[in-house]
């Protein structure tokens, strides 16, 4: 078979999901490719030239150029230069939905440069801008065991491709610009959402090759609308265990924002106060070190709790204490600060950096925040 050029002008393509979601649509489609043939190419030989052109999502503008082998086997392979302008991601939501993760509207712009083949995956991104992103992700009873094997998957695979020599990528710089973000528990009474707005965020030399050195990474935003955050670190290729160093601050959010995280967590109703938080952690050989010290200013809070829950909790963080850190440092009342060690070995050291950031924050919300609520609402009612 034969074919010395083939060209598609002002095509389209669209694709419909189940549910009330709006179709995914591509429009005014330029394909050109030549010298298409049925005969057998080295790996790494890609005969036909291409150049494709298409507009996504009535805004969003793809171009491809370079090479491609189309009768290889079992899927196409292709080399060449990706450019992508201006995608408007909340065309995605019929597929991020199944992932729990609702985007409501955003960009998203890349450059760079591909090889896919059936043998060979290497994707290097010298940018990828992301603008205007507005998304959660939403964590349900009814989807808790799913979000448990997504979990389980995602890590599995992460582990894979870490340092596959036939899956390389590499991203020089990602920026996110002007980004509210947030994670959903809807599992708990009240509902509760943890959000930043006005995120911005880059991530530089990022690869999962352990020879192409650290990535670096920054993030500023405001949390729950008003605590003005940084969050800095590194990170290199996952081999056996992670390898992290992070840095947090948090300061000056308003509480009242964080009213319902202390009423579904605590049973504490917040009236007014300022919190801060700083930690420093660096997760290397299976082990943790580091501190999370939050800090609580001019709190008036209710104890809406129980005889019975005030015993259980004390309970809870007497355990949680014992297993996970001791306390080091009161301040006056007026200003509530406790630092918490966290260091010690990870109690799963091949769990993904994800994950293990998430359990370091939910046990620090135990053993360093709850108690700093627990002081100052027995002393102001002994005041009383």
């Amino acid at each position: 078979m034969k074919i010395d050029v083939l060209v598609i002008r002002n095509g389209e393509l669209t694709y419909v999901d189940e549910g009330p979601y709006k179709p995914l649509h591509a429009s005014e489609i330029f394909l050109q490719a030549t010298n298409i043939r049925n005969i057998f190419s080295p790996e790494h030989v890609y005969p036909s030239t291409v150049k494709f052109e298409a507009t996504l999502f009535e805004k969003g503008k793809l171009n491809l150029d370079g090479h491609a082998n189309f009768l290889q086997e079992p899927h196409i392979g292709f080399q060449g230069d990706v450019g992508l302008r201006d995608m408007d991601l909340g065309y995605f939501k019929p597929i991020t939905e199944r992932q729990n993760i609702s985007v409501r509207k955003g960009t998203l712009s890349a450059e760079g440069s591909m090889e896919f083949a059936p043998k060979t995956t290497a994707v290097h991104l010298k940018t990828i801008e992301i603008k205007g992103l507005d998304a959660d992700y939403n964590h349900r009873p009814e989807t808790a065991a799913k979000e448990q094997r997504q979990v389980e998957k995602a890590t599995k695979t992460a582990k894979e491709m870490s340092n596959e020599p036939t899956s390389k990528i590499r991203v020089d710089l990602l920026k996110i610009t002007d980004a509210a973000l947030g994670y959903v528990n809807r599992t708990t009474d009240p509902n509760v959402r943890i959000y930043a707005d006005h995120v911005e965020a880059s991530l530089k030399n990022f690869s999962n090759q352990l020879a192409e050195g650290s990535a670096e990474f920054q993030v500023g935003g405001r949390f729950m609308g008003s605590g003005d955050s940084r969050v800095t670190g590194t990170f290199r290729p996952e081999t056996k265990n992670p390898n992290l160093s992070l840095s947090v601050a948090i300061e000056n959010t308003d509480m009242k924002a964080m009213g319902k995280i202390f009423q579904a967590y605590g049973k504490f109703d917040i009236k007014r106060g300022e919190f801060s938080f700083f930690s420093e952690m660096t997760i290397r050989n299976g082990s943790v070190q580091g501190y999370v010290k939050p800090i609580f200013k001019n709190m008036e809070v209710t104890d809406m709790r129980t005889p019975e829950q005030k015993s259980l909790f004390h309970k809870l963080y007497v355990g949680t204490v014992s297993v996970m850190s001791k306390l080091l440092k009161n301040r006056p009342r007026q200003q509530v600060a406790t630092e918490t060690d966290i260091s010690g070995p990870l109690a799963e050291p091949r769990a993904n950096i994800g994950q293990i950031i998430v359990n370091l924050v939910r046990n620090a919300f135990f053993i360093a925040i709850l108690p700093g609520f627990e002081r100052e609402v027995s002393q102001g009612q002994q005041k009383k």
